[in-house]
């Protein structure tokens, strides 16, 4: 449970990337018995989720890289836009901050 109470405030920085994934591994090598008992697990499920999911948008955004106008490029920016869109705010807190422009930057582009 200190574990993932150390989390705290989910942030995209390697750090927090490192504190959940002490936790999880921490929490992993528990017997079921023990993972019965931890009763901030559901903060642990946030943390992972929260992470993942800018995870996912951040590497959808940085995927666009050059913007050209084809149908490939179009394909990538409709996937970091749906991947964006689909963050609740307060995951879209956590993005870095340069990220949405680099996605309304390339959708201008585009």
């Amino acid at each position: 449970m200190d574990k993932i109470n150390a989390i705290g405030d989910v942030e995209y920085t390697s750090a927090c990337k490192a504190l959940i994934d002490a936790a999880n591994t921490e929490y992993g090598g528990l017997t079921e018995d023990q993972k019965a008992l931890v009763v901030n697990y559901d903060k642990l499920v946030e943390a992972n989720t929260d992470y993942n999911n800018v995870d996912k948008s951040v590497i959808a955004i940085n995927a666009i890289g050059d913007v050209e106008y084809t149908s490939a490029c179009k394909a990538l920016i409709d996937t970091a836009r749906e991947t964006y869109d689909a963050l609740t705010e307060d995951q879209k807190a956590i993005l870095p901050d340069d990220i949405l422009k680099t996605l309304e930057d390339d959708e201008h582009a585009y």
